[in-house]
């Protein structure tokens, strides 16, 4: 079984809060992103990245971690691996493919040296099963 995203989307903040209901926590995603436009580079920017994955072996322990990659091949940000406990309260009576979970990064004054496409790369258990891109172009040239 190979995990799979579900979803992704790079956007300009995150924010948590309680559902109305009283029961758990809502993930708000605010303004939403495939573009950039800091107001000049070299710069620090501020951003969240939220995803989902699927199809996640459930009895067995997983890492992940989030890379944003520059136009010139440089690691601009990284999570370094996260570790995944496996999931003991799988619900039995579903597939398999339905374990996985959603992920909320919100990283803070990355430093943004050029402009144009970087590619953000999820990977599990040290294997990329996902790139997606993200174009950076400043307001002022």
């Amino acid at each position: 079984m190979q995990p799979v995203i579900s979803s992704f989307t790079f956007s300009e903040d995150s924010q948590n809060s309680t559902n109305q209901n009283g029961r758990g926590n809502a993930l708000h995603v605010i303004n939403p992103q495939n573009l950039f436009r800091p107001p000049f580079i070299p710069c620090t920017f501020s951003f969240s990245v939220t995803f989902g994955v699927i199809s996640l072996n459930p009895n067995i322990d997983s890492s992940l971690e989030f890379r944003l990659i520059s136009p010139n091949q440089e690691v601009v940000v990284s999570t370094n691996e996260v570790n995944i406990p496996k999931n003991s309260n799988f619900d039995s009576t579903l597939p398999e493919e339905a374990n996985g979970f959603m992920f909320n990064f919100d990283f803070r004054n990355v430093p943004l040296r050029e402009s144009g496409k970087y590619t953000a790369n999820i990977l599990i258990n040290e294997e990329v099963i996902g790139e997606f891109p993200l174009m950076v172009h400043p307001k002022e040239n």
